[in-house]
């Protein structure tokens, strides 16, 4: 049973670290789609939420998304319907970081956001 348990907890939004894990979620395809087809959203937890924060630009943050997506198309995952039901947040919790480090996590986020609606 071990790795089947959580495809039968309902959940509205399924959030986890794309940042460092992009395709982890891919590996179940089908739970993935009947998840977004009952109206569910993904949460891409694409920003970093660790050091790592300093150095990353939004090409690099908008290349690993376009990354995701091609891998789930290639999955049989209806794209626009995914991108439908997509929320962006960071990697991990920023309770621990401090303001300055929080505040230029959540920029990048906008940014991206920004940007990626740009080529959407």
């Amino acid at each position: 049973m071990k790795g089947r348990l959580w495809v039968f907890i309902v959940l509205d939004i399924i959030n986890y670290d794309t940042f460092n894990y992009p395709h982890s979620l891919l590996l179940h395809p089908q739970v993935v789609l009947s998840h977004i087809n009952r109206g569910g959203y993904i949460a891409w937890g694409i920003v970093p939420t660790s050091g790592e924060i300093k150095d990353v630009n939004i090409e690099g943050l908008m290349g690993r998304m376009k990354d995701v997506f091609q891998k789930a198309g290639s999955k049989k995952i209806d794209i626009n319907l995914l991108k439908e039901k997509s929320l962006l947040t960071p990697s991990c919790g920023t309770g621990t970081l401090g303001e300055k480090e929080a505040l230029r996590v959540y920029d990048k986020l906008k940014e991206l956001k920004r940007s990626l609606k740009e080529v959407v």
